[in-house]
């Protein structure tokens, strides 16, 4: 007497015996790992749109931070600037023309202030705004994603 055997797991043993396709093996069919890629794709997706919404909060704040410090520091500066200029423009006006030491510190304090707002406006260059984590990431989910498209197609 021979031993009675399951047709359907001798025909196909990647079958269970629920007639399922099973995961994790090298025939799974092009539509599940398809699916499975668009899976993928729609998760990664959602958790990059909630990484960019993170960090342009961060960058925003960086943004609202630095502006309040210019204006401060603006106001404060100027305020500054006029008492040791006319601190400046007594004491040099002991040993030269009063006019002479208006025009030296006037001219020092222009160029000090000129640096300082070509700073703070480099800060808030676009490059220095944009997201680069996330782009990087998105880099490397096209770059999966070709290799998972190439993966499909091949089998």
């Amino acid at each position: 007497m021979e031993p009675t055997t399951n047709i359907q797991n001798d025909v196909d043993p990647f079958i269970n015996g629920s007639g399922q396709v099973q995961h994790g093996t090298e025939r799974e069919s092009w539509k599940d790992m398809a699916q499975g890629v668009y899976g993928d794709v729609v998760h990664l997706m959602e958790k990059e749109g909630r990484l960019i919404r993170t960090e342009m909060n961060e960058k925003l704040t960086d943004v609202k931070n630095a502006s309040v410090n210019i204006g401060v520091g603006g106001v404060l500066l100027h305020t500054g600037a006029l008492c040791f200029a006319a601190t400046c423009i007594i004491l040099l006006g002991q040993v030269m023309n009063l006019w002479i030491a208006s025009a030296v510190v006037t001219f020092v304090f222009l160029a000090v202030g000129a640096f300082l707002l070509m700073a703070a406006k480099k800060k808030l260059e676009a490059d220095n705004l944009k997201p680069n984590r996330s782009l990087a990431a998105f880099g490397e989910i096209r770059h999966t994603l070709k290799e998972k498209v190439n993966e499909i197609t091949k089998h």
